[in-house]
């Protein structure tokens, strides 16, 4: 079920990708104030997700913290993901409620399999990152999240399971393929303007 607020709430994270590009050219995100600024940016996107999500019903609610995490990782690497993911988890932890532990879960998931990524393609500068790959990617962390989220469900979960399996595996990958291209054709670019 796509959700048009849901669209609204996870288009930020597109307007995310080209700021981090803006935010590049001033600061390379190969220096550490580049990598802190980046883990900052980041980070405050998730925050802001996560105190305005979109809520779906009582005790079900979407933010996109899983997508900025693992692209902040898998793009960024591990000093501006952590920062992010530090972020995150002590947003999550002054929000409070019955999902605390599967949201903080979620987040170092997210890190953890973002980084897990950001070794097997950095070394080959992206090269060999597809948008397939990107899709697929989206596809694994998000079948991560249904999976963390089944681990305590409320009553309200439960009950609308269908609808939100379809609208995390319909609307979440493509919006983390959509985010990822452009992070990935900024860095491209960036690469190509160094070579000549």
């Amino acid at each position: 079920m796509v959700v048009l607020g849901l669209v609204y709430n996870l288009s930020i994270l597109v307007a995310l990708s080209v700021l981090s590009g803006f935010i590049d050219a001033k600061f390379k995100r190969s220096e550490i104030t580049g990598k802190i600024i980046q883990g900052l940016l980041f980070g405050m996107v998730a925050v802001i997700g996560m105190v305005f999500p979109y809520v779906y019903a009582a005790e079900v609610i979407f933010d996109g913290r899983s997508i900025i995490i693992s692209l902040c990782a898998l793009f960024l690497g591990p000093i501006p993901a952590l920062i992010s993911s530090v972020m995150a988890v002590a947003c999550r932890i002054y929000l409070g409620g019955s999902g605390i532990i599967p949201g903080i879960i979620l987040i170092i998931t997210s890190f953890a399999i973002g980084l897990f990524f950001h070794s097997r393609y950095n070394k080959s500068h992206f090269a060999n990152l597809s948008a397939l790959k990107l899709y697929f990617f989206g596809i694994l962390i998000h079948i991560a999240l249904i999976i963390i989220v089944s681990i305590v469900p409320e009553k309200s979960f439960l009950k609308n399971f269908e609808n939100i399996v379809l609208t995390i595996l319909g609307i979440y990958p493509v919006v983390t393929l959509v985010a990822g291209k452009v992070l990935l054709d900024q860095l491209r670019n960036a690469q190509y303007l160094s070579e000549t």
